[in-house]
């Protein structure tokens, strides 16, 4: 199962987390206008490396800013569940199908979104 629009309603989690994440780097206007339209572009890939490519090098520092932002964000913006995901997901597992889900996100971003909707005991 994929996230975003299928399983869950992530009211604007990616991009909010992102200029949340440019504010701390202390990115200029100019650069964070440009750079949130690239995070657009490239939806679904992995952040540090969006960062990465967006900053010419590794930044040390996005990761650990990524992860909390993303998590501050899904807490205040209230990211939930699409309305009966977690009942389909346990119907599946109860048939005896096992159930992942797929995401562009780093483990540690999808395991803190993964604790915001209390999904531990899911997958």
């Amino acid at each position: 199962m994929t996230w975003a629009g299928t399983t869950v309603l992530d009211n604007g989690l990616v991009l909010e987390a992102f200029r949340r994440t440019i504010e701390d780097l202390e990115v200029s206007p100019d650069e964070a206008e440009s750079a949130e339209a690239y995070v657009v572009e490239t939806m679904g890939q992995s952040k540090i490396e969006v960062f990465t490519a967006l900053f010419g090098v590794p930044c040390v520092d996005c990761q650990r800013i990524v992860r909390e932002k993303f998590r501050e964000s899904a807490q205040e913006l209230g990211v939930s569940e699409i309305p009966g995901a977690r009942s389909t997901v346990e119907t599946l597992r109860d048939v005896g199908l096992q159930v992942a889900l797929t995401t562009g996100f780093s483990p540690s971003t999808r395991e803190a979104l993964i604790d915001v909707l209390g999904w531990g005991d899911l997958f």
